[in-house]
């Protein structure tokens, strides 16, 4: 039988099977811990807490370069990354208006990829993106 089509049952198809469903995007995890991070960052600024701001925001800078550096594979990495943009750039709900042309068009392709995708829960966006 060819790669391609194993036989039911054969140990390349029981593999493929289990490898066939494509893993969580690898900049999931990154895209969380800088929310993480983000989330603390405002409770380090209502306490007026710089040294653990500064932290943070040096936690957030690390994690954008490295994940600058790495390429998407798929478009679904390619979300992740646009969502850390989207935040890291206008913070939880965007004011489409006070954008530049540019933004918005990159904002707008941000949220069609997600809403493609349907990845609005596991990005935890506000329901309006």
């Amino acid at each position: 039988m060819s790669k391609h089509n194993p036989l039911p049952n054969t140990p390349e198809s029981t593999t493929r099977r289990t490898c066939d469903p494509s893993p969580a995007s690898p900049f999931e995890p990154h895209y969380m811990l800088w929310r993480e991070a983000d989330q603390q960052l405002g409770q380090a600024a209502a306490v007026k807490d710089e040294a653990i701001a500064d932290s943070l925001i040096a936690t957030q800078s690390r994690l954008m370069a490295i994940l600058a550096g790495i390429r998407s594979r798929t478009a679904e990495d390619v979300a992740f990354k646009l969502a850390l943009w989207r935040f890291d750039s206008f913070g939880a709900i965007p004011e489409t208006e006070d954008l530049t042309r540019a933004d918005r068009l990159a904002y707008s392709a941000y949220v069609d990829l997600v809403e493609i995708l349907a990845l609005k829960d596991r990005l935890k966006v506000p329901a309006t993106i």
